[in-house]
């Protein structure tokens, strides 16, 4: 950059918003110097007057690939030339893009953010685009998740269409004037922040709780199995929240303002936090218009909420009561599951009834009739059908609002298929026969064509599931950006010996290696790399292997709602049972099935 290029520096979404708006000299370099990946979004949003610039130059610290080689992958149409440079020891990667001509910077960013950090993708047909308003507020941020928003300007002149807009939705603080003749529907920002039953209680004085997924998620949690921990305490001391972390032997303290959401740095370093102690919170009114939603932005990351004091939940009026239920539990230090059912448990909570993106995708659904979540196809290649029915029954049980379940009989009697008409009549599952000479993989593929949904979900006849298992796995694909997200074989079953076990495997990390048998990735995805090969054994890696191939990474979420089980009567994935048992750190006799305690309830679009 020369030395009359334009300098400026990104620490939050305050800064975003002035580094979009059109100030002084035009046409001259630019070098944005971003503190943290989660503020890219916020530059993604376009802004009036708006800044525009033919060279820019993207710096972001606080960088990390998700997994090592990671390059990620930037749209380069209309560039003349482009470089970037990723220094892993630095944290630090930068870029730079040159174009003939002068572009809005928000419409540059947009094409840049994937080279960074992994997006969320929804890759389907029918999906509304959403776009936001010039002027809105820079909390509506938190709406995005993963994705970065949608540009509202009308279309070139040359591609102009009667009934035509950029996007189907624009998301706007308040009202806005739309031509009739548009496929617009406008959508209130006060709307799009206030939950559905929070709608109800008609609850306007305080903050609404809503969860950032790019910002708020348990991505690089401390494992289950590692003793070694740090636990916390939190107190509120005028308009802050005071964080006491036991660093032993030393105790450090973290401060953050109670009005603004948790920032992407303390998210950080709440990792190796087990839990905190809500025993000396005192809601005054200094934080009571935004405790809640702090609270739940914590929950979410997994750190484990305890010993709430009834006297202050009774102030939580607007975080779900489940979540404030949990919350008031006291819990005692601990590893493996005891640890992993309360930390998921606030979690699922925190991010299914708080998260904004959801939020926002019930309003679109409601004002459009599109919908902005994906649905999940659940395909399952059987040649055991005697075991089909229970698999179905748990599938069938799932909380998601929007999957299907395609079954194909492999090689099997042709009047099995009457053993499975009481689950067609759900209109649910599809059946269908294929003959044992066509090849495993083939059948998964055919699996696959007759279903409709976004995202694609592999299970085994043969595992147990959660009724949460496809709201994990969505969320996490949601939260994580990542192409493929799955769980591992973390829990296993064996019926031989009769015993269960609980695996180190590591959890919430982007990885190669994920579970066959619960294992989801979008259609497009799939597609795009020819989907199942015929192969007739590993099949589940073969995927995996083109994926990561073609530039993918996945991502494993917890293990909780998934249990692998081998059984006597042979199995596809053939390994020693002295192997599988190898680095498990805890055992149980019989079969335990790995869940939260209670039944999981909450916000669901």
């Amino acid at each position: 950059m020369g030395l009359f290029s334009i300098r400026l520096t990104v620490d939050d979404v305050a800064d975003a918003r002035s580094a979009l708006t059109a100030r002084g000299v035009r046409g001259r370099p630019l070098e944005i110097t971003v503190a943290d990946p989660s503020l890219l979004r916020a530059l993604t949003i376009n802004r009036r007057p708006p800044r525009r610039t033919r060279d820019l130059t993207l710096v972001v610290h606080e960088w990390l690939p998700p997994v090592t080689g990671w390059r990620g992958q930037a749209r380069l149409a209309d560039a003349d030339s482009f470089e970037i440079r990723y220094d892993r020891p630095g944290r630090t990667a930068t870029a730079r893009i040159r174009f003939d001509k002068e572009f809005e910077v928000a419409d540059i960013v947009r094409r840049l953010i994937g080279a960074f950090t992994p997006t969320t993708r929804l890759m389907g047909a029918g999906f509304p685009r959403i776009a936001f308003d010039e002027e809105i507020g820079d909390d509506a941020v938190r709406l995005l998740g993963r994705h970065a928003a949608e540009h509202s300007a009308a279309p070139p002149r040359v591609l102009a269409g009667v009934g035509l807009a950029s996007a189907d939705v624009v998301v706007a603080d308040g009202h806005r004037e739309t031509d009739p003749d548009e496929m617009l529907s406008v959508i209130g920002v006060a709307r799009a922040l206030t939950p559905s039953h929070e709608r109800a209680r008609s609850v306007a004085r305080d903050e609404i709780p809503l969860v950032d997924l790019s910002v708020h998620n348990p991505i690089g949690r401390i494992q289950q199995y590692e003793p070694e921990t740090k636990s916390a305490s939190l107190q509120s001391d005028g308009g802050e929240l005071v964080l006491r972390v036991t660093d032993e032997p030393a105790e450090r303290e973290v401060r953050m303002a109670v009005g603004a959401p948790v920032p992407r740095a303390v998210v950080r370093e709440l990792t190796d936090v087990e839990a905190i102690s809500l025993e000396d919170l005192v809601i005054d009114q200094a934080v009571a218009a935004h405790i809640d939603a702090r609270l739940a932005e914590v929950a979410a990351t997994g750190t484990i909420l305890h010993d709430l004091p009834e006297v202050a939940a009774a102030e939580l009026t607007q975080l779900h009561p489940r979540l404030v239920e949990l919350m008031r539990l006291p819990y005692a230090r601990a590893v493996g599951l005891a640890r992993e059912q309360r930390s998921v448990a606030q979690r699922r909570v925190a991010m299914r009834s708080h998260a904004g993106y959801l939020h926002l995708a019930e309003q679109v659904a409601a004002g459009t009739a599109g919908r902005s979540l994906p649905r999940v196809s659940v395909v399952l290649s059987t040649v055991r059908p005697h075991r089909v029915s229970d698999v179905l029954a748990l599938l069938l049980a799932q909380t998601y609002p929007d999957f299907e379940i395609v079954l194909a009989l492999h090689g099997c009697d042709p009047e099995v298929a009457r053993d499975f008409d009481r689950f067609v009549d759900t209109g649910l599952v599809r059946v269908l026969e294929r003959p044992a000479s066509q090849p495993f993989g083939s059948v998964l593929a055919d699996a696959v064509r007759a279903s409709s949904g976004d995202l694609v979900m592999k299970v085994d006849d043969d595992d147990w599931y959660s009724p949460n298992v496809l709201w994990d796995l969505v969320l996490a694909y949601l939260y994580s950006g990542a192409d493929l997200v799955g769980k591992t074989t973390e829990y296993l079953y064996f019926e031989r010996i009769h015993q269960t076990v609980h695996r180190t495997f590591a959890t919430e990390r982007y990885h190669r290696q994920l579970a066959g048998g619960a294992m989801m990735l979008p259609r497009a995805v799939l597609d795009s790399m020819g989907g199942w090969r015929p192969t007739r054994h590993s099949t589940d890696r073969s995927v995996l292997l083109d994926a990561f191939r073609s530039g993918g990474i996945g991502y494993r979420t917890h293990g909780l709602g998934y249990l692998y089980i081998r059984h006597d009567d042979g199995h596809t994935w053939v390994r020693s049972e002295s192997l599988l048992l190898e680095n498990s750190f805890e055992q149980w006799r019989g079969l335990v099935r790995p869940e939260v305690l209670g039944a999981e309830t909450g916000h669901r679009p």
